[in-house]
């Protein structure tokens, strides 16, 4: 038997779903064993049995609840929950989600710390949990409530693989933050000091394709692919990528750099007096300053706002600060946003 729109079930013991050939709940005790899932997270694991498979609700956890069913346990949830969490419910199936909320025996509660969304796509859910606050968690725990994550496995699995990834994202980017500001802070202030001679980013402009090229493993296998198409482009090459364009005799329209730390500088020394002092260089303000000096005057600055500094809002109201970029992290995604706004 299979049922193309979910259909309620009474097992005598509370309702159930039946949809696409699937319970989504026990059919013997549904409300229970949803309930049972909830009370075994915020048991001890010595209490509960086998410590691997038991996982503790801790503070600031985002509670991803995968496919809303009847809601059942979310109540219970809520009231376990640890301070400063959050229950985030994604329900994949528009016919599971209208089901959902139009079941009065089964209300779903409303809280503040609970959240519902029917989507599918992995950046709704990113978008979603931005809203909530990505800076509030530094977890995510799966809870399994219903049958509906057997529906949508794939779907589930991915959305829970980007707003982990999401978190993590976020708490790297913390920690390069707190590592890494008062370099920033440092290069910013010397690298004002070439503002006079260097130009904005934003005069550059132009009709014709351009190619961003980084140091990957397959920049030597494009070699030829880039010299028959050398003529028609605007080449830019990212940082530890001209070096090997120069030992292949191919020269870049631009060099770009985002590096604040000393560490790329001998990929640009080799060639400072030779033909990469007539190369310019794209660069980030907070770009270690020694690289800046290699190509002034031939340079165009972009600034990352790294940190909503009222010292950056303060330059940027008297026009000292160049084009702003988002903070974007990686050098090759900047390259590329570069060449887009060129």
């Amino acid at each position: 038997m299979s049922s193309d729109i979910p259909l309620l079930e009474d097992t005598g013991r509370g309702f159930t779903i039946f949809y696409k050939g699937k319970h989504l709940y026990s059919p013997r005790k549904p409300y229970e064993s949803a309930v049972g899932r909830v009370r075994r997270l915020s048991v001890p694991p010595g209490i509960a049995g086998d410590e691997k498979k038991k996982t503790l609700l801790a503070e600031k956890s985002l509670i991803f609840i995968p496919a809303i069913g009847l809601a059942y346990g979310f109540k219970e949830l809520l009231e376990i929950l640890p301070a400063e969490s959050h229950i985030l419910c994604i329900e994949a199936d528009q016919e599971l989600m209208a089901l959902a909320f139009t079941q009065e025996f089964a209300p779903i509660p409303t809280d503040p710390r609970l959240t519902i969304v029917r989507t599918a796509d992995p950046a709704g859910a990113v978008k979603t949990l931005r809203e909530i606050g990505t800076d509030k968690f530094r977890r995510l725990i799966p809870l399994y409530l219903s049958g509906g994550f057997h529906l949508y496995r794939e779907t589930y699995n991915n959305l829970q693989k980007s707003l982990e990834e999401e978190i993590r994202r976020f708490w790297q980017n913390k920690m390069t933050l707190i590592n890494m500001a008062d370099l920033w802070v440092k290069n910013l202030f010397d690298n004002l000091l070439s503002l006079p001679q260097a130009r904005d980013i934003g005069a550059l402009k132009t009709a014709k394709t351009i190619l961003v090229i980084g140091a990957g493993p397959s920049l030597e296998e494009t070699i030829t692919l880039l010299r028959n198409y050398r003529a028609g482009c605007i080449l830019i090459a990212v940082d530890t990528a001209l070096p090997v364009l120069m030992a292949h005799r191919i020269v870049p329209d631009y060099v770009f750099a985002l590096e604040a730390q000393i560490a790329n500088l001998q990929d640009f020394i080799p060639y400072a007096a030779d033909s990469s002092s007539r190369i310019p260089l794209i660069c980030d303000i907070t770009s270690n300053p020694g690289v800046v000096r290699l190509f002034s005057p031939n340079v165009f600055f972009f600034s990352s706002h790294f940190f909503p500094l009222r010292l950056l809002q303060r330059l940027q109201e008297d026009e000292l600060l160049p084009t702003p970029f988002p903070a974007l992290g990686s050098v090759g995604v900047a390259a590329v946003y570069a060449a887009l706004n060129i």
